[in-house]
Parts: C-alpha cells; sequence; structure tokens
C-alpha cells in the first residue's frame, strides 16, 4: 500500500490543543500555528513564526505520537523541526 503525503495543522486557538488534518498543500502552513508535514520518508514538524509556546511546545511529541501509530511505517522515520523562514530544499520539495 503506497503511503499518502498529509499535513497536520496543530493549533490552540481554540483553547485547547487540537490536531487536524488538512489540505497537502504548501498554503495550508499559516504561520500562527504548528503543521505536522507527513511527507512519507520524513515528518517535518513546521513551526510559523507566531505559533503559541504550547504548540511549538508539543509539535515534536504529537509527530512522535503520529508516527507510533501508522502500524507500516518505519518508527525511524526522521522527524524534522522546521521553523518558517528557515526552510530547506527536501521540505519544499515534498510539496511538488
Amino acid at each position: 500500500m503506497k503511503e499518502k503525503k498529509k499535513v497536520f495543522k496543530v493549533s490552540d486557538a481554540s483553547g485547547t490543543l487540537k490536531t487536524e488534518e488538512v489540505a497537502f498543500a504548501r498554503k495550508s502552513l499559516n504561520t500562527s500555528d504548528v503543521f505536522i508535514v507527513d511527507a512519507v520518508h520524513t515528518i517535518f514538524v513546521w513551526v510559523g513564526t507566531t505559533a503559541s509556546a504550547q504548540e511549538r511546545k508539543s509539535g515534536v511529541q504529537i509527530a512522535q505520537t503520529y508516527l507510533n501509530s501508522l502500524p507500516h511505517r518505519n518508527k525511524c522515520t526522521a522527524i524534522v523541526r522546521v521553523l518558517q523562514g528557515g526552510e530547506n530544499e527536501e521540505f519544499e520539495a515534498c510539496f511538488h
């Protein structure tokens, strides 16, 4: 089974920390939240510049929990934290 790329928004704008799947598109990422970008070979934790302290703190932990919940995925899949404005070519390439 071929894995699909996914994006999850991590936000506490509602008052509680929530994670929800959003469209897999670069434009889905917004500056006020943290996003888990599952590019299959790597899981990126993209941190928006105005993300809250709770969102920033929880992003990698949520990504690890997500990875552990995938039965067919290699548990050694890299989880890479990326700060908005500091995206590398590998991160940008996953949206093409």
